[in-house]
């Protein structure tokens, strides 16, 4: 759930007019609809997700959650008139510095002594790279399979 008494007013509206527009499944640009495939797809090959506002900064959600699944993206999808546009105007976020562990080193969370990676991956019956078939998904797309390797430097 999101609670709408910490939300900036900008993200609101933003958030709200991208709600509007999956509700009526109004065209949306191919970058959306990429990204909020790949957020349903998180939870399933059948998966889907809810926005739900706690709160009273905004009465237009507040009765009900807007649910998306495939169903309505592709659905979204095939509403779309124009292609997307093909460079990007302008991107805005923020960074958060992440410090990185070194391959191998063990913190608290896993053991109160240290153990080899060779002796880890020999308990677990790893022997080599086990690439992207270990993961467990029998097909994947070409998009799924470029991200992935773009990830995992494969």
């Amino acid at each position: 759930m999101i609670s709408t008494a910490d939300a900036e007013s900008i993200q609101l509206t933003n958030l709200c007019s991208l709600l509007t527009n999956v509700e009526r499944e109004a065209a949306l640009p191919e970058s959306v609809t990429d990204a909020l495939e790949k957020a349903v797809r998180t939870a399933g090959e059948d998966g889907s997700l809810s926005v739900e506002f706690t709160g009273t900064r905004t009465k237009r959600f507040a009765d009900h959650p807007v649910r998306i699944d495939i169903g309505r993206i592709e659905r979204i999808r095939a509403a779309r008139q124009t292609p997307a546009p093909k460079l990007v105007a302008s991107i805005s976020g923020r960074l958060h510095h992440i410090k990185g562990i070194e391959q191998g080193q063990q913190t608290g969370l896993f053991s109160g002594e240290p153990i080899s990676d060779q002796d880890l991956a020999a308990a677990q019956g790893i022997t080599g790279p086990q690439g992207l078939d270990a993961i467990g998904i029998a097909q994947w797309s070409d998009a799924e399979e470029a991200y992935l390797a773009a990830l995992t430097d494969g």
